[in-house]
């Protein structure tokens, strides 16, 4: 027990020790993981070493561990707590949900540790990569980070299995290594700025577990060209664990029913309006404890053209886990726009493979299944050369699948050379999409070809096929690029040809039922052979004994099947570019580079005394600032002016 001295110059009376301590550096990223906002962290990185301050409410230990999948078996993590005056950390690993063992190699180093009436707070740095086999390497993957406390120190030396953790424990998807580069991020010189709103309109949560309310609004009519250069979430004040992903669409031709305006609905649903269907790009994406995001200097997205967006749809994702009722909500996206207009025009890329209820197709019993869509050299030269361009960069990417999606990579190809992924996500979280800034730009050039590659996994929860579309169980393989300068393209997908995707299954001779080839199914596909005669195309295929290798074979066999694509210049289809086209063909891979630890990976200090903690008032993660981006802005709320003010007090320690 120690007993401190404290004065204050002030005209209002800080709360001694009752509030959050003030983080210990300037950090560019910040979370609160769990709802009722009593374990924070706060992280910085650099190209080898990744620093993490944990905030959590108890005077007990506090840890957080990175996670394969959200459960502690397999976790890489990391235990901390302060007693009698002594910060300790220990480096742990998951074997099962059950107490995780102390490493044998300690590769974490302790900066920092104190303890203040209610907080304990531990900050340490450890390296990106795994450099023990207990390791978990930190990538640029979505990371699920676990996080638990207890509500005592140990009594020992180090935790024991009696220092259970109880309800006192979560997870939460996080980008550890994102780099929005916001924090340093300059306007140009000179440029006003303007603001409107897209807000839900008091949104009532249903008690639920997830909800999707999806509302279509207009976008300003402006008297001049603007760009939008800006957008930043607004969440509202008490919901900020209950929103927790945005996005926006914009709407493609235009509204028939305008009644249909500022009107919501759950989204995929039969309740939602027909127009809403029109709009399916996506121009941004945010998720929980994302901030803002910022157009390149010299680039805005085009508003008040003839060619612009006129509509678009929010779609917000809400989390309610304790079912709670009387929840309303009016959070949404804030849009920065000016008219000084910058060098450059923004567009929006859509490529991948086609959404189709028949050629989109993902088997049953798998536990890996890639599908692949292309935007092929042949639509990039086409439409760089009516534009007069010769290459584009790309500045963003946003990687979309639904419910089955695990994995998303988009590949680079250049003459058949196969150059550094664009993107990449190896733990995909459909419920955490957000938008991610290039650290460098990527040039495309017309001799470039993008491949998509998805990997589902259908096994254990599809006994039957899934086909592309816009619902939830159903399926896309899709990126949404944003790259300037902006061209008269909108779409760039490729699909199987029908006939050779039939004649996989063993099907040579069948008859559709209807003609049109968006909105059916193979249902509408009928068998003409004699032995299956009158069978359709969904009933056999969903006969036939799925498993893992069966997978693999139909996957192989439809990467390199001839295939049709989909370039959309100006609405519609590229003339000059081929529709039917062989499969995309890598001569050379790309081999990453191998990375290695630095020294020392051990030995590093592991205890020391415990700081001296100091108050601040943590900033509500409503402002969008202060979200992912903005922790370094944290201040005191209280001026110093006149008034003394001595306060004795007892901080254990």
């Amino acid at each position: 027990m120690n007993s401190f001295i404290i004065i204050f110059l002030g005209l209002n009376l800080i709360n001694s020790c009752l509030s959050d301590v003030s983080p210990t550096d300037n950090y560019e990223h910040f979370a609160v993981l769990d709802q009722a906002a009593k374990f924070k962290v706060y992280w910085k990185f650099n190209q080898t070493d990744i620093t993490f301050e944990i905030h959590g409410n108890t005077v007990g230990w506090i840890g957080i561990g990175i996670s394969p999948n959200g459960a502690m078996t397999g976790a890489d993590m990391v235990v901390g707590w302060v007693k009698h005056g002594i910060a300790v950390i220990t480096d742990r690993y998951g074997v099962a949900n059950t107490f995780p063992p102390k490493d044998p190699e300690q590769n974490i180093e302790l900066l920092y540790g104190t303890e203040c009436d209610g907080w304990t707070v531990i900050k340490f740095r450890r390296q990106i990569l795994a450099c023990e086999s207990n390791d978990r390497p930190i990538t640029a993957d979505t990371i699920r980070l676990i996080y638990a406390y207890g509500t005592t120190d140990p009594t020992g030396d180090d935790i024991v299995a009696a220092n259970y953790h109880g309800v006192n424990r979560g997870t939460k998807s996080i980008l550890l290594l994102e780099t929005t580069g916001t924090l340093n991020f300059q306007y140009p010189a000179g440029e006003i700025r303007s603001s409107f709103d897209f807000l839900n309109n008091r949104t009532e949560l249903p008690a639920r577990d997830t909800y999707y309310n999806c509302k279509l609004m207009k976008i300003p009519t402006f008297s001049s060209k603007q760009h939008m250069v800006e957008i930043a979430p607004v969440v509202e004040a008490g919901n900020e664990q209950n929103v927790h992903h945005i996005l926006l669409y914009q709407c493609i031709g235009d509204i028939t029913d305008l009644g249909a305006v500022g009107t919501s609905a759950e989204c995929n649903t039969a309740n939602m309006p027909p127009d809403f269907s029109k709009c399916q790009s996506v121009i941004h994406a945010w998720a929980i404890g994302g901030g803002t995001f910022y157009y390149p200097q010299h680039v805005g997205f085009p508003l008040g053209e003839a060619d612009s967006p006129k509509y678009v749809v929010m779609e917000t994702h809400y989390d309610n886990p304790t079912l709670a009722q009387g929840i309303i909500d009016s959070s949404g996206l804030r849009i920065f726009h000016t008219s000084q207009v910058r060098q450059y025009d923004a567009g929006v890329l859509d490529v991948g493979h086609l959404i189709s209820s028949i050629v989109q197709l993902i088997p049953p019993n798998a536990d890996s299944y890639l599908q692949y869509g292309e935007c092929t050299s042949e639509c990039l030269t086409e439409v760089m050369q009516r534009a007069g361009t010769s290459e584009i960069k790309l500045f963003s990417v946003m990687l979309h699948t639904h419910l089955l999606g695990k994995k998303i990579e988009l590949k680079h190809i250049r003459n058949g050379t196969e150059l550094p992924y664009i993107s990449r996500e190896n733990n995909y979280d459909f419920n955490y999409q957000e938008t991610r800034q290039l650290s460098t730009e990527v040039i495309i050039k017309p001799e470039d070809t993008l491949q998509l590659v998805c990997d589902y996994k259908s096994s254990g929860v599809r006994s039957n096929f899934t086909y592309g579309g816009f619902g939830t169980k159903e399926e896309m393989c899709l990126a949404f690029l944003s790259y300037y300068p902006k061209i008269q393209v909108s779409s760039c997908f490729t699909f199987p040809a029908i006939h050779p995707l039939m004649n996989y299954f063993g099907i040579e001779t069948y008859r559709p039922s209807r003609m049109r080839f968006q909105g059916y199914t193979l249902n509408d596909y009928t068998i003409t052979t004699a032995e299956l005669n009158g069978t359709s195309v969904q009933t056999y295929i969903n006969r036939l004994p799925w498993d893992q290798a069966r997978a693999e074979n139909m996957s192989e066999a439809l990467r390199v099947i001839r295939r049709n694509q989909l370039c959309l210049y100006n609405g519609s289809y590229a003339v000059g570019v081929p529709f039917s086209l062989p499969a995309v063909e890598i001569k050379e891979r790309y081999i990453e580079p191998v990375q290695n630890c630095t020294s020392p990976v051990t030995g590093m200090a592991t205890s020391a005394s415990a700081s001296t903690c100091v108050i601040a008032t943590t900033p509500s993660i409503n402002n969008p600032d202060l979200t992912t981006s903005g922790a370094s802005h944290i201040v005191f709320n209280s001026f110093l002016i006149t008034l003394m003010l001595i306060a004795s007090y007892t901080v254990l320690a």
